[in-house]
């Protein structure tokens, strides 16, 4: 593998915020480049680490990076290919001690530059500073409103936490970051920028992923593993919970010391929203135990057709993420797997994932039709019994179009085999889940016949919570309280029980308090 310090002399070719009626949440992609000497080059590596989280965000982009005269910071809507042609970074190169690049998915609409991250800010006696967050942070407009700060209507809770961090007491940095990150309660996985410092934070819980590799003098901070991957780098170490860790022109500093295991990981990653190439430790943090999202996501087909066998014709994965269920499937049933719909990487509504082009959700459906491409052979559908297996069905504005397009084709019969469990909950820790409106499962309660009549198919079935969680760990703690069965088993699965790990009001969940898990 080609190590950092090489593609760092590589050539690379190629603050009012807008008014809403809640606070914009947030689900995105952080990567970041820090060196011990100020370097020309980051520019460059951090868009190439960056393109390897697109994924997870696809709204808008902005990257941060401190150079000799300060913080430069450029934000737009699109993807980073469009932000950051050739000409931008020919023009930008320059020596930067540290350089970060996010990438959006806000959920909530509102996808104006305003929104954007990094956000930054100055502090008192004109420090600047520059905040990246994938997560979301709950109770924030409360703890802001404590320390007297007016809040712009409509801010993001990353740019109240970046408001609140620029207002912090404290002797000096270092105290202020740590008494800020003990106090906030969420999903959070942040990268702050303060003169040549980087801070490097994880949630107490562990909800959201967050990466570190050193090569010689430069670190690489990421969401996911396959940027790691993208830029020849080995020898990663995921961020722990809690840990708090500094990287300063003299060495890295851990300001905060994590945990240990999984915590509260959030289950809808392992499901749709990490790359299936990307690794998450499950258990431990030794790399020979990771666990690929690939595999979970074979295992949870192969798990479907233990669960739910029926006899069919052939089985297909809906691209990109239900691809490896539904091959885990097919090798479990022993039924053909014929990839007979593809993803059209070529059209621009290929680009995207259309759960995350919800700022107008009634346009879902018309994306499909740019997103998808059907294998055109009569021979191939006429009168087949098809299995179609997907990561998730959370909306059914995907599902139901394709149903009509399969029935359209002479399909038979059209199964349905979900690699995750029904949601009939919102989720506040940073998927776009706004309401149970728009919900399937909660619209149905979670009637998998009911659903099956709605989307036009002839069965459908979800995962089982044991089945997922098996998949997972192999094993499995069985709680009490049935309800509990995520949280207990290193996971967060709100949206499926309604119970999380920690509540909109900042509470968090203790089973000896079960009417804490009435509270969305």
């Amino acid at each position: 593998m080609v190590c950092l310090c090489f593609l760092l002399h590589m050539n690379f070719e190629r603050d009012q915020l807008l008014v809403e009626k809640e606070t914009l949440q947030e689900k995105c992609g952080i990567a970041a480049v820090y060196s011990l000497q100020p370097n020309k080059d980051q520019l460059r590596v951090v868009i190439i680490a960056g393109s390897g989280v697109q994924h997870r965000g696809q709204n808008g982009t902005g990257i941060a990076m401190m150079t000799e005269k300060g913080i430069f910071a450029h934000r737009r809507q699109g993807l980073i290919r469009d932000v950051f042609p050739n000409e931008f970074v020919e023009e930008h190169t320059q020596a930067t001690r540290w350089a970060m690049i996010h990438c959006r998915y806000g959920t909530n609409g509102g996808y104006d530059n305003e929104n954007l991250q990094p956000i930054t800010a100055k502090a008192q006696y004109g420090t600047e500073i520059a905040v990246s967050h994938n997560g979301q942070i709950v109770a924030i407009n409360e703890l802001a409103q404590a320390r007297g700060l007016e809040i712009t209507e409509g801010a993001s809770d990353t740019t109240i936490l970046t408001q609140i961090l620029a207002a912090q007491e404290g002797s000096d940095w270092d105290e202020k970051v740590v008494n800020l990150v003990r106090q906030v309660k969420g999903s959070f996985s942040l990268v702050i920028g303060i003169d040549d410092d980087m801070y490097v934070i994880r949630d107490p819980m562990g909800i959201r992923p967050l990466f570190i590799s050193q090569n010689d003098s430069n670190w690489l901070v990421a969401s996911e593993t396959h940027v790691f991957d993208k830029v020849g780098v080995n020898h990663v170490r995921p961020i722990l919970r809690g840990e708090i860790l500094k990287l300063t022109p003299s060495g890295p500093q851990i300001l905060q010391e994590g945990h240990e295991g999984q915590g509260n990981f959030c289950d809808f990653e392992w499901s749709y929203v990490s790359r299936p190439n990307s690794n998450m430790p499950d258990n431990g943090n030794d790399s020979e135990n990771w666990l690929s999202f690939s595999t979970f996501r074979e295992r949870c087909g192969a798990t479907l057709a233990s669960e739910a066998p029926v006899e069919a014709d052939l089985v297909i994965g809906i691209p990109d993420s239900g691809v490896a269920a539904g091959v885990g499937y097919a090798n479990e049933s022993g039924i053909p797997y014929h990839q007979l719909i593809l993803r059209d990487h070529y059209d621009r509504e290929g680009d995207g994932r259309t759960f995350m082009t919800d700022s107008d959700p009634s346009n879902i459906k018309r994306r499909v039709f740019g997103k998808l491409s059907f294998v055109q052979d009569p021979s191939t559908w006429q009168g087949k019994r098809v299995i179609i297996v997907d990561d998730s069905i959370v909306r059914s504005n995907t599902s139901d179009v394709i149903n009509k397009i399969l029935h359209n084709l002479g399909v038979s019969e059209i199964h349905w085999r979900v690699a995750f469990p029904e949601i009939p909950h919102t989720c506040h820790l940073g998927v776009s889940m706004r309401g149970e409106e728009e919900l399937i499962a909660a619209q149905l309660g979670s009637d998998e016949q009911e659903i099956a009549a709605k989307i036009g198919a002839t069965s459908v079935h979800y995962i089982s919570h044991s089945g997922f969680i098996r998949a997972r760990t192999g094993k499995m703690v069985t709680p009490e309280n049935p309800r509990e069965i995520f949280l207990v088993n290193g996971g967060c699965g709100g949206c499926v029980t309604g119970i999380y790990p920690v509540s909109k009001e900042g509470l968090i969940y203790d089973s000896r308090e079960p009417e804490f898990s009435a509270k969305q």
